[in-house]
């Protein structure tokens, strides 16, 4: 029970509580494009951990996430999503050249574990069907 044994007790600081996030609380309309694609990111791997039964994984499948990011925003996302890559599969469409360089930097090489990541890159137009 919030706030002791006091029914009474516990539901005004309740609504104390309530009242102070009421005012801490930001319209989202408020916020830059980025920062709100960002907010959106983290609702979705947020959500992937949610949706998902105990003891399954499923992969967070991301087409071009950061085109909306700075340069620190971009890489602080993709040091994200290698942490959040240890625990579930994360597939990751982009065409940004930054992205491609960070993933040759992070996902390839010596220092990487044998088999751990995989690096796809496409050259050129995918041919359409």
């Amino acid at each position: 029970m919030v706030a002791g044994s006091n029914p009474a007790r516990g539901a005004k600081h309740f609504q104390q509580l309530a009242g102070s996030l009421r005012r801490s609380l930001r319209d989202a309309a408020l916020l830059s494009h980025g920062t709100a694609e960002q907010v959106y990111l983290l609702l979705r791997i947020a959500l992937a951990d949610q949706l998902t039964r105990p003891g399954e994984l499923s992969p967070l499948i991301l087409d071009d996430p950061t085109p909306h990011f700075d340069t620190e925003r971009t890489l602080a996302v993709l040091d994200l999503l290698l942490q959040v890559s240890e625990e579930r599969q994360v597939i990751l469409f982009s065409q940004e050249p930054e992205i491609l360089a960070w993933a040759e930097r992070h996902l390839t090489g010596p220092d990487v574990e044998p088999g751990r990541h995989r690096l796809t890159v496409l050259r050129g137009p995918v041919a359409s069907s």
